[in-house]
């Protein structure tokens, strides 16, 4: 691993017990096996688990994502849109997809992405502070047709959309300044 921190990301822990867990033994070199270490040495109640199969069965992709390449995490992100697709199809939420997607969408390098192909009402979900804030997703996308002619601020509603999907646009800041 390149650092105790990214370690720490990967295996969502914070920072300060990957080194106290080193000190007990734990394995820092990779993912898989820091997490094996932990799931032998740490108390069960001590670890935070997800509830649904499909989320479990993508937690290790997802704990991967710091060592993954822009490929593999956009490969998670479509696998994992299925299933939250498929749950708001039969009236459910997110629940406790929504983490991971996010966390997987936060592991895709910008300059990727546009290869990004989540079913409009998983966008919403994701969106849905930031939509709440500006209006409908409709209504975004009718006042888009205004920028159709400069290139850089598509680009640049693209980029926030896809990090308002990531979490990492709340929507006080969706809003823009405070107008005085």
């Amino acid at each position: 691993m390149s650092s105790q921190r990214s370690l720490a990301q990967a295996l969502g822990i914070d920072a300060a017990l990957v080194s106290r867990y080193q000190a007990r033994g734990m394995p820092t070199d990779n993912v898989a096996a820091a997490r094996a270490w932990r799931q032998k040495n740490i108390a069960p109640y001590a670890r935070m688990t997800t509830r649904s199969p499909e989320a479990r069965g993508q937690q290790e992709k997802v704990d991967d994502l710091a060592v993954m390449t822009g490929e593999e995490s956009v490969a998670v992100v479509a696998a994992l849109s299925v299933t939250a697709a498929a749950r708001i199809d039969a009236g459910q939420t997110l629940g406790d997809l929504e983490l991971p997607l996010r966390a997987a969408l936060r592991s895709v390098p910008l300059l990727r992405a546009k290869e990004v192909q989540l079913p409009r009402p998983v966008w919403d979900a994701l969106c849905a502070d930031a939509i709440a804030a500006l209006g409908t997703l409709d209504n975004c996308e009718a006042e888009r047709e205004r920028f159709k002619a400069d290139a850089t601020e598509v680009e640049a509603m693209g980029e926030f959309w896809f990090k308002a999907a990531a979490g990492l646009v709340r929507a006080r800041e969706a809003m823009g300044p405070r107008q005085t």
